[in-house]
């Protein structure tokens, strides 16, 4: 009997599509958004990877919070490198970091204020 990829347990699914770098990220190498953030279809809908990645290996995200980056690197989807938070969470990490909107096109990592 033959598994169809579709009917693959999501956390395969994730697995299946990273490279994982010497950082420890999680590289997401399927679709992505213009920012560089990993999307995957999950629940009848197009969503963040780093989103599903947290509810897939590490549980439910409660209404208000956003799945958020310790590493801050959009396209990483490791677990580890992902914490929940609000919204003025992610700002005040951004503005605490010194992160600014411009990114580099390779990596999709922000680039330092020049």
């Amino acid at each position: 009997m033959t598994i169809y990829r579709r009917h693959w347990p999501i956390k395969d699914k994730l697995l299946e599509r990273i490279v994982k770098s010497n950082t420890g990220c999680w590289l997401w190498q399927a679709a992505k958004d213009i920012c560089g953030y990993g999307r995957i279809w999950y629940n009848n809908r197009n969503s963040s990877a780093h989103s599903v990645s947290y509810l897939e290996f590490k549980g439910p995200i409660p209404k208000g919070n956003q799945v958020l980056h310790t590493c801050d690197t959009p396209s990483c989807i490791n677990p580890d490198h992902l914490w929940l938070g609000t919204h003025r969470d992610n700002m005040e990490d951004k503005a605490k970091k010194k992160r600014y909107p411009k990114k580099d096109k390779k990596t999709g990592r922000f680039m330092e204020k020049a």
